[in-house]
């Protein structure tokens, strides 16, 4: 069972980065399913359909090669990310956010990921 937490906190994060016109340029036009299964025991997956996106808690029905992205990483590292505290690509450089994708599918989840960590430093920096 997933913690209700990092769900509630990822679809927040991600609710705020579909929401910019980058957002919502990076999941228009292209179904995927992304299951996360974190270090802790912990599965859920993104699911974006139709240019909207949901978090569920539990494991995605969808199974075949073209339809979901896999990823693996612990809750400590996501919460960095929606926090603008560590980068996409230094997650994946640092093997603490590893994915079984092809080409594009990639770079959506983390293209998202990255403007949620930018939204969260700017509302850092605006109330400081």
């Amino acid at each position: 069972m997933a913690d209700s937490t990092i769900i509630a906190d990822l679809s927040q994060a991600l609710a705020g980065a579909v929401a910019t016109d980058e957002g919502k340029r990076t999941i228009a036009g292209h179904d995927e399913d992304y299951q996360f299964d974190l270090d802790e025991g912990n599965a859920f997956y993104v699911s974006i359909v139709g240019g909207a996106l949901k978090v569920i808690e539990g494991r995605t029905p969808k199974t075949d090669y073209y339809e979901t992205t896999y990823v693996e990483t612990d809750a400590g590292a996501l919460r960095e990310l929606m926090r603008g505290k560590l980068r996409p690509v230094d997650a994946i450089e640092q093997n603490r956010f590893r994915m079984v994708i092809r080409m594009y599918e990639g770079c959506q989840i983390t293209i998202l990921l990255r403007i949620a960590g930018e939204q969260t430093r700017e509302r850092i920096l605006a109330a400081g």
